[in-house]
């Protein structure tokens, strides 16, 4: 444990919870403002992974050099069996719901190629296809970076302030962009400045982290600021459910410190949970690709007769969200004990003293 960074695995464990909780908030959000308020405050989670990606690749470098052709084959060795694997699965699972090649196998395969191309199998599996397109930009920001690093951020922030702006200006009906064979939440530039600011962020790690500590009050109002920013942007708007707006990206820029600020006052209260922290941490990939099935299954109780308002309400929608985590991370404890984990996205148990 000594080698990990305790504040950085609790960003990468909230960012865990709070995809969750985008999730699980979503059937809710327009029904209850406590529902609302969750799921638009939980938007920040995936530009979190975003930003601790470059973040933790840079770090890593920084200890363990890697040739180009290593790093392609560490960090695609690590996302994609794992992806192809539960492209498969969701489309077996859609299959079974809705019958969409009515038996006939080789539409069937023909669907799953489509799918595996696009992320498209569930809902959530896009995310995939930005990881692979940053992986394999990542030689080439890294060297950008280190000879332009000013440039590389000022050029990716716009890149990504149009991109994002323009598909929020679609999605609100301002314009109307073209078609395209993957969706734009797919596309790398909108994600971009956020992976290259986090890069960018390991190499000032204790910078940040001491410059943080001394302005805690100002951080902490920024994001209450962005917060409500993003909240009345969601409230007024037609995307409410995308995290593709202006708003998110402050939001998610601003919630960065904040989040990075608390987990460092936290790290000696939190001092004895430091092991199943790390380990939501190292299984937050697994939680990511896992909770949906555990939530579409869930979802499922409906039906059972007596059970039809089970996930009514607030409390209902805790209790959708307290199940969800708990045989989602079980599950992963299980697995995590098989050889199948790595295949599936996970990390095999390591004992700790």
């Amino acid at each position: 444990m000594s080698k990990r960074i305790f504040a950085y695995d609790m960003l990468r464990a909230l960012a865990a919870l709070a995809v969750m909780a985008i999730h699980i908030t979503a059937g809710y959000a327009l029904l209850n403002p406590v529902a609302f308020i969750l799921n638009q405050a939980s938007r920040n989670a995936v530009p979190l992974f975003v930003i601790m990606s470059g973040f933790l690749l840079v770090y890593g470098e920084q200890r363990h050099p890697l040739t180009v052709k290593n790093f392609y084959r560490r960090r695609f060795g690590r996302v994609l069996i794992p992806y192809i694997v539960w492209t498969v699965i969701y489309a077996l699972l859609i299959e079974l719901y809705q019958h969409n090649s009515g038996g006939n196998l080789l539409l069937w395969l023909s669907g799953l190629g489509s799918h595996l191309l696009h992320g498209t199998a569930f809902f959530h599996l896009y995310f995939l296809i930005i990881v692979f397109q940053l992986y394999l930009l990542y030689p080439l920001l890294s060297h950008w970076l280190k000879r332009y690093p000013l440039k590389l951020l000022l050029c990716s922030f716009m890149v990504s302030c149009v991109a994002i702006i323009l598909i929020y200006a679609n999605d609100t009906g301002g314009i109307t962009l073209p078609s395209l064979q993957w969706y734009y939440s797919a596309l790398f530039p909108e994600w971009l400045f956020y992976f290259v600011i986090g890069m960018w962020l390991a190499g000032y790690r204790e910078k940040l982290n001491s410059m943080l500590s001394s302005r805690s009050k100002t951080v902490t109002f920024i994001y209450l600021a962005s917060l409500i920013i993003l909240l009345v942007e969601g409230y007024q708007g037609e995307a409410y459910f995308s995290s593709l707006r202006p708003g998110v990206f402050i939001y998610s820029l601003c919630s960065y410190p904040f989040l990075l600020l608390l987990a460092i006052h936290l790290e000696p209260i939190l001092r004895k949970s430091r092991y199943w922290i790390a380990w939501l941490a190292e299984q937050s990939f697994f939680i990511f690709l896992l909770h949906p099935l555990v939530l579409t299954v869930l979802m499922e109780l409906t039906w059972v007769p007596g059970w039809a308002n089970i996930w009514q309400g607030v409390p209902g929608m805790l209790a959708l969200f307290a199940a969800t985590a708990a045989i989602t991370w079980l599950l992963i404890w299980i697995v995590s004990l098989t050889p199948l984990v790595s295949y599936l996205g996970g990390v095999p148990r390591q004992r700790h003293n």
